[in-house]
């Protein structure tokens, strides 16, 4: 019996070895399928809506509120009508900006994407075509960032607490978050 176990237990592991072999290799497979290789059609949809997408994650979990969670939250948190409509403007400011440059990164990402599929990239191009990117990224990132920094500037500390308590975040960075109202 013991060898029995012994047995099986070793043609587990070596199944499991190898099936991790088999696919520890090919972490992109099925990619190759998308219009932009490294942009998921998801992530491609919220550029487009002008999403967070994850832009203004240093805001929000050092204590900056972002626009739509908060507008979200309202009556959890709660905000007054003034607040409301003061954030419903920012965000309404920031999908202004967002949306266009998402436009305009996933066009960006397309021009890298051709040169790479018709094989006509050089150093040059590279340099040029990740700089236009880049650049939109900084933007992009700057205008998701700037509305955490505004939305933030009109709560007090109790409602950005609150906010990191329903947003599952750990206490005590509310007291950091700089340029909000008592």
């Amino acid at each position: 019996m013991r060898t029995f176990l012994f047995g099986a237990l070793s043609v587990l592991l070596v199944a499991h070895a190898y099936a991790d072999d088999t696919t520890k290799h090919k972490p992109y497979a099925g990619q190759e399928q998308r219009e932009i290789k490294a942009l998921s059609p998801d992530f491609v949809e919220g550029l487009k809506a002008g999403q967070g997408l994850g832009f203004a994650k240093s805001a929000e979990l050092n204590g900056y509120p972002g626009p739509a969670h908060l507008l979200e939250l309202a009556s959890e948190l709660p905000l007054n009508a003034e607040q409301v409509q003061a954030i419903t403007d920012i965000r309404g400011e920031m999908l202004g900006a967002a949306v266009p440059l998402g436009l305009q990164l996933v066009e960006a990402e397309k021009e890298l994407e051709r040169a790479f599929r018709s094989r006509a990239i050089d150093q040059a191009a590279l340099g040029r075509l990740t700089e236009a990117a880049a650049v939109i990224t900084g933007q992009l990132r700057g205008a998701h960032l700037g509305a955490h920094i505004k939305a933030t500037a009109l709560l007090t500390p109790r409602q950005i607490h609150r906010y990191q308590a329903l947003r599952g975040y750990a206490a005590g960075h509310a007291d950091h978050a700089g340029g909000h109202k008592h």
